[in-house]
């Protein structure tokens, strides 16, 4: 895949995430400056690229695993109300 340099709002878009979570990954490190992204000024880049997207699968999927198992499944309570 050949490198595509695009803009906060297309990266959001094309991941299907708001902007405020593509600066709250920045900060969390799932995007590396200089790999991912890119500043000149203030303007900001990304670099939408075989090696992004590798990131978002490889950083997300256990995360998104992580989600399943941090929720307790429900008891069965119609035992405690007999």
């Amino acid at each position: 895949m050949q490198p595509e340099i695009i803009t906060v709002e297309e990266a959001a878009e094309r991941i299907h995430i708001s902007r405020a979570t593509i600066f709250n990954w920045m900060q969390r490190g799932i995007f590396t400056q200089g790999k991912h992204y890119f500043k000149q000024g203030r303007v900001l880049r990304f670099i939408w690229s075989d090696d992004l997207i590798q990131a978002l699968m490889g950083d997300l999927q256990p995360a998104a695993a992580s989600v399943g198992k941090a929720i307790p499944k429900p008891s069965n309570t119609t035992s405690a109300l007999s």
